[in-house]
């Protein structure tokens, strides 16, 4: 597969990894299906242990997930490098008059996978290969369109408390039919992800929308 740039994102590139951390990178390739389902490559670097495709946590992005002998993690995202050049020339035609002329659907659609692509670039990127200037192109249609941060108000909070407690509900009812198990599962994920968030949610209403409370309760301890 035609390998145009290779990029590391998450704790390594933001020197906030530690012995246990996995690697992350994202690969700008001509087939990111190749990558996907294929292991020849994955045995090429090191023996590896476990290898499998899932959906990301953000935005749903196919990757490919990898353990190796020696217990290293690395979790890879393949894209096609083209997407790249249709970005670079839609960040390009906003600037212009003809950006009006899009129908706002097509636009909003288009400005939202690229800010979703924001997710990943938006706290710091390593480039361990970089053909044809990727960087410079990543680093203009990011500028573009920048990661928009939702502004946490109360009126969310208490739609999240609702929600949280309508789902203890649930929980009692599941316990009191003898589904034991739909209740537990319903208590350690629905329940435990809404209070997360509600917790969050305090703590950019009390520090600022910008504070770091970091992916899925991640150092919730210290912050």
């Amino acid at each position: 597969s035609d390998i145009k740039c290779i990029i590391n994102f998450g704790s390594l590139s933001m020197n906030t990894k530690d012995q246990f951390s996995d690697i992350d990178i994202m690969i700008f390739c001509s087939n990111p299906e190749l990558l996907l389902t294929q292991d020849k490559w994955i045995s090429d670097i090191s023996p590896f242990k476990i290898s499998y495709t899932s959906k990301s946590m953000i935005e749903s992005m196919p990757t490919k997930k990898v353990v190796f002998s020696n217990y290293v993690e690395l979790d890879i995202v393949p894209l096609n490098y083209r997407e790249i050049t249709k970005a670079l020339y839609f960040a390009k035609i906003s600037k212009t008059p003809i950006y009006k002329l899009i129908p706002k659907a097509t636009t909003t659609e288009i400005e939202n996978n690229i800010r979703a692509f924001n997710n990943y670039t938006s706290k710091g990127l390593n480039y361990f290969v970089d053909k044809n200037n990727y960087s410079k192109k990543i680093k203009f249609i990011s500028e573009t369109f920048p990661l928009i941060n939702e502004d946490i108000n109360i009126s969310m909070v208490k739609e999240n408390y609702n929600c949280f407690f309508h789902l203890l509900i649930q929980e009692a009812i599941k316990i009191e039919r003898r589904e034991l198990y739909a209740s537990k599962e319903c208590a350690e994920y629905f329940s435990k992800c809404c209070l997360r968030e509600m917790l969050e949610w305090y703590m950019k209403l009390k520090k600022g929308n910008n504070y770091n409370t970091f992916c899925n309760g991640k150092k919730l301890e210290y912050w």
